[in-house]
């Protein structure tokens, strides 16, 4: 991890961020000259039509509720899977970390559209039926292994696209993306195309994908789809939702850091990254990364807008 952080690094100070720095330059010299906004976190704010301000505030609160929480149960996980202290760990342990292996033999990739397929049967979406959903979870040799889900017509024609690698990580990227593919293919036709194509956050989107991906953590899907002993279903359970409350913390800090950020107005500095992200994760967040982990039009807020959105909907489906 050390030796990644170190070529990483090198490829990010003398590569990426000349190109990245000219093209944050470009962008907010568009909003700010050419469109009037004060800086681009204006800008996206307007364009979500969120208050930051309001979301800063609720986020903070929420990270000083979490930390003990936080902390009690990421620290063990870190100690028992990297035998190190939480002390001076970097972001690429923390990659290293949430990549649960231990229960890989319970997900080949042989069950991986079977078990996916039930599971949104169970939900009442039949893809023997659908021919508008179109899978490809073919593992040719030059296919990008990371999942997307693909809406050449919202609805109509929607594709489906990951390279199995094996493991639980390919049934979370497969929930997730085919997540997307099950609310993007109900859109009504009828609608005009601003409303199925330019929706002005991704958030109720990612909603879907969120709620469909966390059936990882009930106890029953894992035991009645995927055929775990209960014992270890309990045990993946307590790490998963350690894994989430972990990445919605990590959003927290992306999102207050580029809050931060843009209203500074030095496109230059990283220490708002560094800083924010080391309060909320633990981890360190090497200067060198502040550009390529800053995710286009506060797409941050848009991850957290959904995780609460998951949680809203799970609790009235349930109900």
């Amino acid at each position: 991890r050390e030796e990644m952080k170190k070529e990483n690094s090198i490829l990010l100070k003398g590569l990426m961020n000349p190109l990245l720095t000219g093209i944050m330059d470009l962008t907010v010299r568009l909003v700010t000259q050419q469109l009037g906004f004060e800086n681009f976190a204006r800008f996206s704010e307007a364009k979500k039509q969120v208050s930051f301000d309001e979301k800063a505030s609720l986020f903070e609160k929420y990270l000083n509720d979490t930390e003990k929480t936080y902390r009690r149960r990421i620290t063990p996980w870190i100690e028992e899977k990297i035998g190190r202290s939480t002390e001076n760990l970097s972001r690429y342990h923390a990659l290293y970390l949430v990549r649960i292996r231990r229960f890989d033999s319970y997900f080949p990739a042989s069950k991986l559209r079977e078990i996916v397929d039930k599971t949104f049967l169970g939900l009442g979406f039949d893809f023997s039926t659908r021919p508008d959903v179109i899978f490809d979870l073919s593992d040719g040799p030059n296919k990008n292994p990371e999942g997307m889900c693909v809406g050449v017509e919202i609805p109509g024609e929607v594709h489906v696209l990951m390279k199995p690698v094996g493991g639980l990580i390919d049934f979370e990227t497969l929930l997730h993306e085919t997540g997307h593919a099950f609310f993007l293919s109900h859109f009504d036709p009828g609608l005009a195309i601003e409303y199925r194509r330019l929706y002005r956050s991704p958030s109720l989107d990612v909603t879907f994908a969120f709620l469909v991906m966390e059936l990882i953590e009930y106890r029953l899907w894992l035991t009645g789809l995927a055929g775990m002993p209960a014992d270890s279903a309990d045990v993946l359970v307590g790490l998963y939702r350690t894994k989430r409350l972990g990445l919605i913390r990590r959003y927290i800090g992306k999102f207050l850091a580029e809050k931060e950020f843009h209203e500074k107005g030095d496109i230059n500095d990283s220490k708002p990254y560094c800083d924010r992200l080391n309060a909320a994760t633990g981890f360190v967040y090497e200067p060198e990364a502040y550009l390529i982990d800053m995710d286009h039009d506060f797409y941050a807020l848009d991850y957290l807008q959904a995780w609460a959105g998951a949680y809203v909907l799970r609790g009235c489906l349930e109900e």
